[in-house]
């Protein structure tokens, strides 16, 4: 597998371990394996609003992942407290309902052409009207 990684690696592929910290997305391929970003699976998001020992958890797992200079995404962000904690944490984008709640093929598309249009687009790079704009 480590062989697989790397040649894609090289060949310019972003590599993301999903659901880091839960079955066999273990704490040793952090170091083992190319990655370049983790994805912390929602399980340690879930409670960080109402629970001091789930925000330490969480903390120190994208302290590890930024200090190994990889992009941290948390999965399950379903209140503004726990994007609020996130974004104190300095944790890159994430999912979940408070995010971006379920929407229709077609309101999906029309939200992200509305924000594409109003400045920003998907890549998070600006549109020229919101440079003019600013």
């Amino acid at each position: 597998m480590r062989s697989v990684l790397t040649a894609l690696k090289r060949l310019g592929v972003t590599l993301a371990l999903d659901d880091f910290g839960t079955g066999y997305s273990s704490l040793g391929y952090l170091t083992q394996l190319p990655f370049d970003t983790i994805k912390i699976d929602r399980i340690f998001v879930d409670g960080i609003a109402n629970s001091e020992s789930a925000r330490k958890l969480l903390e120190g797992i994208i302290a590890l992942g930024r200090g190994l200079g990889m992009t941290i995404v948390a999965e399950g962000a379903e209140t503004a407290d726990e994007v609020a904690i996130l974004g104190q944490f300095r944790c890159d984008p994430g999912s979940g309902l408070h995010l971006c709640p379920p929407a229709a093929a077609d309101d999906a598309l029309r939200s992200a052409s509305t924000l594409e249009g109003g400045g920003i687009r998907v890549d998070g790079s600006e549109t020229a009207a919101s440079a003019a704009a600013a």
